[in-house]
């Protein structure tokens, strides 16, 4: 949905918060060696941001809950990816506790945010 010449999940600080988290996570990716644990790690912190975007543009809340559930998933997996990754010693336990911390804060905003949305939206 558009409004104001803009995009709906333009205006959304949990898109805000999700950009912020995946650059925090692209900074420690950065210093990993494994391709495939890069790689997942990238998808998984594009997806949150992409879901965010994508429940946005759908017509009802309860789609919109979906995707913000989706979002959630992935900053699951792109946890247990750099705790992976903390194990390997691929990253010190200081990094991993930072994105460990962002996750929680941004899983607890979206949940929220989510909470909010079925309210309003009768879900």
């Amino acid at each position: 949905m558009i409004s104001g010449g803009r995009f709906r999940f333009e205006e959304l600080t949990i898109y805000q918060d999700a950009q912020a988290f995946r650059k925090l996570c692209q900074s420690a990716n950065q210093r990993l060696s494994s391709f495939s644990l890069k790689n997942q790690i990238d998808r998984a912190t594009l997806s949150v941001i992409l879901n965010i975007a994508e429940g946005a543009g759908r017509a009802t809340a309860l789609d919109f809950a979906r995707f913000l559930k989706l979002a959630t998933g992935s900053i699951s997996e792109t946890v247990a990816a750099f705790d992976v990754a903390c194990r390997e010693q691929s990253i010190d336990q200081e990094q991993f506790a930072l994105i460990y911390a962002r996750a929680l804060t941004l899983t607890k905003r979206i949940h929220s945010f989510r909470k909010n949305l079925l309210l309003k939206g009768g879900g």
